[in-house]
């Protein structure tokens, strides 16, 4: 996530309510019919292992405009009209709630599901037509530095280019419309011999770091429990990753709660959620305010710029634990930490880690990204199967980047990432990954992103006894977020291009698009396959042959 894309995410988010209005359908449609675009079982198997499908109320949008910063500190509102973008957009999108009572689990025919899903587009795109044509709307963009044409339009099929007013009407749309949307897309293409498998979606918890406590208009629970049901109504196309905040760890054992919601646990909550079956690993996000791991070792005044009452009324230097007792903030953090990898590798579950340096609550936040801290947990928690999201900003290396050893020039991050993973699956990173999540630069940079991988793919660090990244490597999209891109639909087709000319033979695509997700997972023999079996004969899900999805009848016919 580069300083771009940073901006680019700001602004997605800013504008999504100020310029919406009454956009959603959440009166219009009354049921949201099950079907889905098929995945081809004659094609290779693909994963991306990097989405999203969520709206406006899925996050804490008023603490997101108005506190996560730019590359030069500043965020991109003031907290009034934060609050203004933040009531308009939580009382036009569906709730997770809504959405589940709507989401129906049986099939229904192609020809309705098209049709419910051409509603749905048509009666967003003419009310969001409309709040674009009003001076106040427009007013509201420039005052963001956003310029958006007050004549829209009169085509009311779905966007298959991205741009900014295409990420608005997704952004206000029900997830399961939104993965409609992202199936029809990439599911299309000849030119591409691949149909999406297995989608893996990230949710997210910021609700310590951003708002002092307080849910989000869809709590955390109920995002869960619809994700849940969509797994079922896509039959295993689509699992989640849940969130886990050490954050919200450290408040609970300190006894405090949001000023208007009572907390909880994140790690009981998450051990219940994986154990279950409903979501199949953990996602994080440092720059909201905690390193991976090597936080008692940052002083406690550090976290004072975050300016959380919160802890201001503990007290960093003296912040309570379960036990009773008083330790910095950092050691507490590292406490909690340190409970969640143990149970992470006791129980085999993958974890996928925001790596850019971007989007945290100050500059100094985007740093808690950085190697060195993650090489502080790969020294005792090296064993995890660890995603490195984004690959700490790749796509800003250059191929001079990879030829040289580490330490010799410039700092990167992503090739220091990639220092930290071992051939060696059993040794200290022989689990680790990274993802290409908003590689958007293949769009316009090919030539020089093909060559940066080129090199990258045969780079090997000091201490590692061969290139390693062939087989860490993952796809990763982004999506939605990937609809700010204009030319969305070709950045999957590009990957697939790109790949077929850095190897014709064919093999490090199939690692690369679907066989290190498989490893990455544990969806051929781990703990994840296990438990997903397990979620499936819970809750009845039918599958056309074999008592399986078809990503995990792929796996097997390449056993």
């Amino acid at each position: 996530m580069d300083n771009r894309w940073s901006h680019s995410r700001r602004r997605f988010f800013t504008s999504a309510a100020l310029v919406t209005g009454a956009t959603l359908l959440n009166g219009c449609v009354r049921r949201i019919p099950a079907w889905l675009p098929q995945a081809n079982p004659d094609y290779p198997l693909t994963i991306d292992v990097h989405c999203h499908f969520f709206n406006g109320t899925d996050l804490e949008m008023a603490g997101f405009i108005s506190r996560t910063v730019n590359d030069q500190g500043k965020p991109w509102a003031g907290p009034d009209a934060a609050a203004v973008v933040q009531d308009i957009e939580w009382g036009i999108a569906p709730t997770a709630k809504s959405e589940k009572s709507k989401l129906k689990t049986s099939e229904g025919s192609r020809e309705k599901a098209r049709e419910k899903w051409r509603k749905a587009h048509a009666v967003q795109s003419n009310k969001l037509r409309e709040q674009l044509q009003k001076p106040g709307a427009q007013a509201d963009l420039r005052a963001h530095g956003m310029a958006v044409p007050t004549k829209q339009s009169n085509n009311n099929e779905p966007v298959k280019n991205g741009g900014l007013e295409a990420a608005l009407k997704e952004y206000v749309q029900f997830r399961y419309v939104a993965l409609f949307d992202y199936l029809e897309l990439y599911n299309n293409d000849p030119s591409t011999n691949r149909t999406i498998d297995l989608a893996i979606t990230h949710l997210v918890d910021y609700d310590w770091a951003l708002s002092e406590g307080d849910r989000t208009r869809s709590p955390l629970n109920d995002q869960v429990e619809l994700m849940k049901r969509i797994s079922i109504a896509s039959h295993g196309r689509v699992h989640t990753f849940a969130p886990f905040c050490p954050l919200r760890e450290v408040a609970f054992r300190a006894g405090l709660h949001g000023k208007h919601t009572r907390n909880w646990s994140s790690l009981q909550m998450v051990q219940k959620w994986v154990s279950d079956g409903e979501c199949i690993g953990v996602k994080m996000y440092p720059p909201m305010g905690f390193a991976p791991y090597g936080n008692e070792q940052i002083p406690p005044d550090f976290w004072d710029s975050a300016k959380w009452q919160w802890l201001k009324n503990l007290d960093p230097r003296n912040v309570p634990g379960k036990n009773g007792g008083a330790a910095t903030i950092g050691q507490r953090l590292d406490e909690v930490l340190g409970e969640f990898y143990e149970w992470c590798l006791k129980e085999d579950v993958p974890v996928m880690a925001h790596t850019d340096l971007s989007n945290g609550l100050n500059t100094d936040f985007n740093t808690f990204t950085a190697a060195k801290y993650w090489t502080a947990l790969a020294s005792k928690y090296g064993k995890l199967r660890l995603n490195f999201g984004h690959l700490g900003d790749f796509e800003d290396t250059t191929a001079s980047d990879w030829t040289t050893p580490p330490g010799t020039t410039r700092d990167v991050n992503a090739r220091d990432l990639v220092a930290l993973m071992s051939a060696d699956a059993t040794a200290s990173g022989g689990r680790f990954y990274g993802d290409s999540g908003y590689t958007d630069c293949i769009l316009t940079k090919f030539e020089d992103l093909k060559n940066t991988y080129e090199k990258a793919l045969t780079w090997t660090a000091p201490g590692q006894s061969r290139p390693v990244l062939p087989d860490r490597i993952l796809y990763g999209s982004d999506w939605s977020l990937l609809m700010l891109v204009d030319d969305m639909k070709a950045y999957f087709a590009e990957f697939v291009r790109m790949y077929s000319e850095i190897d014709p033979t064919g093999k490090l695509s199939a690692k690369f698009f679907g066989g290190n997700a498989v490893e990455y997972l544990g969806l051929q023999d781990g703990r994840t396959r296990k438990r997903l079996l397990d979620f499936y004969a819970k809750y009845q899900v039918k599958f056309e042959k074999d008592q399986q999805p078809m990503w995990m009848r792929k796996i097997a016919a390449k056993a």
